[in-house]
């Protein structure tokens, strides 16, 4: 078995998972958008800071904020624009304003103090924000733009831990998408790699896909990752055993295809950039060739 094959079997596994790894990621985004999952995790994360978990005390007041208001996506409607989603995204700067406007509102033109701050916050019944917000202020604030700063940061720190929530969530919805897509596309990696090995006119033909995928580019947005995934999909659905209609299995072969779906599922999860940078490494590999033997004048050193 020559070097070559063996390569144009690995471009070919590559491909099959760059774009069922797109697939996973547009139908991820489309879930996340239409299900807001950033903005209610955001929310979860706002009200566990603020120790308001029903959104009926200083959350919900923060979220009713102009400031944070504003922040939220806009929806056309018979009686003008209106905010009709929470935000996904607040600066720490911006939540910093709106909770100590919250907490201590000044009169007009009225400039705060460390002793007004102080003593509007010692009014709060929220027991926990008001002990984090006296630990910020006597941590040696100076002014109300240095302990606005202060809350930020708190913010920000508590938006690293709601971020893992995210990202463990979107990873459990990835698994999920990619398991019912290798199972509905029948996507086996077994029965692949054997047609591969067995037909060089798929290992070309999958090859110069997967060169013209890598020149294109990694789509960003999810629209562009739809309409790549769909034609890539075609194409390959032309070359490669996916689906049911296009592979027999006997009796004992189950064992097998679960282990082709599970080797399939694994490679998934490791995402759309992995894939296309392993992808370009073994184009550029497969379009430049065995290096030429050396001559003997030039192993001998003459």
């Amino acid at each position: 078995m020559s070097g070559s094959v063996v390569l144009d079997v690995a471009i070919g596994l590559g491909l099959l998972y760059l774009l069922l790894s797109l697939v996973c990621s547009a139908v991820a985004e489309l879930i996340s958008r239409v299900a807001s999952f950033r903005s209610k995790t955001l929310e979860s994360g706002i009200r566990s800071l603020l120790d308001d978990l029903q959104g009926a005390g200083l959350a919900g007041q923060l979220y009713a904020h102009p400031l944070v208001a504003s922040l939220g996506r806009t929806i056309s409607s018979d009686q003008g624009p209106r905010i009709g989603a929470a935000p996904s995204y607040i600066p720490g700067q911006t939540f910093a304003l709106a909770l100590l406007d919250i907490v201590a509102p000044a009169a007009s033109g009225a400039r705060k103090t460390l002793d007004d701050l102080r003593h509007s916050i010692e009014k709060i019944s929220n027991e926990s924000v008001k002990r984090s917000l006296l630990c910020l202020l006597d941590a040696g604030a100076k002014d109300f733009q240095d302990l606005q700063a202060r809350v930020a940061s708190w913010f920000d720190d508590s938006m690293d831990r709601v971020s893992g929530w995210y990202k463990r969530k979107t990873q459990t919805l990835l698994l999920a998408i990619a398991l019912a897509i290798t199972v509905v596309l029948n996507a086996d990696s077994v029965t692949v790699t054997k047609t591969l090995f067995s037909t060089p006119g798929v290992q070309a033909a999958v090859a110069e896909m997967a060169a013209a995928q890598t020149a294109r580019g990694l789509p960003a947005s999810g629209d562009e990752l739809a309409t790549i995934a769909g034609s890539v999909s075609t194409a390959l659905g032309t070359s490669l055993p996916l689906g049911w209609s296009k592979v027999g299995y006997g009796a004992g072969d189950w064992g097998m295809r679960l282990v082709g779906w599970l080797v399939t599922i694994a490679a998934i999860s490791l995402g759309a950039p992995f894939w296309f940078d392993a992808l370009g490494k073994l184009v550029n590999l497969r379009s430049s060739g065995a290096r030429p033997p050396r001559s003997d004048a030039a192993a001998s050193g003459n």
